[in-house]
């Protein structure tokens, strides 16, 4: 527990640099609920368990059967999916939200081999 923090917004502006306190401004424009917009279920298909298989290729185009699974779900109250996904010598995670202002879906990607991905894009 952060000490001096009260559990409203106005106490918690009080504990952090005037900084990161415009940022919470500008990341968190509401703390109430917000409505799904409509296009957050043009991805309800993924959602699930699958088990992937296919061919990976090697720098030497040496080719190899490939076998993983990834798990998608929905979380923060249907505003955000997670995928998580593995395979032998991979680990990756990828959070998916849609952006109404941009009107944009944006996908950050991370995995155990310290890769970062940061996608945005619309739904075709």
């Amino acid at each position: 527990m952060v000490s001096g923090f009260g559990g409203d917004v106005s106490s918690l502006a009080m504990i952090v640099t005037p900084a990161f306190a415009l940022l919470l401004t500008i990341t968190m424009p509401s703390l109430a609920q917000t409505a799904l917009p409509p296009e957050t279920h043009q991805f309800d298909f993924w959602i699930g368990k699958w088990k992937c298989s296919g061919e990976s290729f090697d720098a030497n185009g040496k080719s190899t059967r490939t076998e993983a699974t990834n798990s998608i779900e929905r979380t923060f109250d249907g505003h955000v999916i997670r995928e998580n996904f593995k395979m032998r010598g991979l680990n990756g995670t990828s959070v998916s939200v849609f952006d109404p202002a941009a009107k944009l879906w944006r996908q950050t990607w991370v995995d155990d081999q310290g890769s970062y991905i940061a996608l945005a894009g619309t739904c075709v």
